[in-house]
């Protein structure tokens, strides 16, 4: 059995990968605020981003209660007065 599948069928907490599309709709029905409804997207705004990324679900007793969704950065520089650019800050937030 793959971890990835134990840690799916765990009865408590399940962390996996999921589809871009499965974790935008969970932040569209949650009304996460960079998906927010907007004349252009009256249903939630997409995920449009042209970068690589990864999205990830969080479970709780079968009930999705987290998405989280990792993406490269924009800019080179994150933080210029920390120190922070874009090689250095995907572990860390600010």
């Amino acid at each position: 059995m793959s971890r990835q599948l134990a840690l799916r069928l765990s009865p408590v907490v399940a962390f996996y990968q999921v589809d871009m599309a499965e974790a935008e709709e969970l932040l569209i029905t949650w009304r996460h605020p960079l998906h927010l409804p907007d004349d252009e997207h009256p249903t939630g705004r997409p995920y449009t981003r042209p970068f690589g990324s990864l999205a990830f679900v969080m479970e709780e007793r079968g009930r999705r209660a987290a998405a989280v969704v990792l993406a490269s950065t924009i800019n080179a520089s994150v933080c210029k007065s920390r120190g922070w650019h874009r090689y250095n800050t995907e572990l860390f937030s600010p």
